[in-house]
């Protein structure tokens, strides 16, 4: 006779917050490439998908303590990876904030010596 050992099943919200965050991290890669405008297409959606796999990852993280479910891991992971790249995205946009005046006056002495 053989005995089946009942394997618990996976958290949803754990699985679909690690997916998130890869797709944070692709969207932050992508933005870095040198393709014109990239960073334009490729952050805000990046933002959003960091914002809700933390959310997801944290609210996972809270229903896994309760039931016997799976996915503890990789509701850590996710909210690690969104974290940091929220960072990684404040930092840019920091940085591109203080560089505005820089790039403004560069784009104009380009556009007065093509003329």
């Amino acid at each position: 006779m053989t005995e089946s050992i009942s394997i618990p099943p996976f958290n949803r919200n754990a699985i679909l917050s690690f997916i998130l965050a890869i797709t944070t991290l692709l969207a932050l890669c992508a933005g870095i490439l040198p393709i014109p405008f990239t960073i334009i297409i490729c952050y805000p959606p990046g933002v959003l998908f960091a914002i809700a796999s933390l959310f997801l990852g944290l609210k996972s993280q809270r229903e896994l303590r309760t039931d016997g479910k799976r996915g503890r891991s990789l509701a850590v992971m996710a909210v690690w990876v969104s974290g940091l790249s929220m960072l990684a995205y404040a930092c840019m946009i920091t940085a591109g904030v203080i560089l505005i005046p820089r790039i403004t006056e560069y784009v104009s002495q380009f556009i007065s010596s093509i003329k």
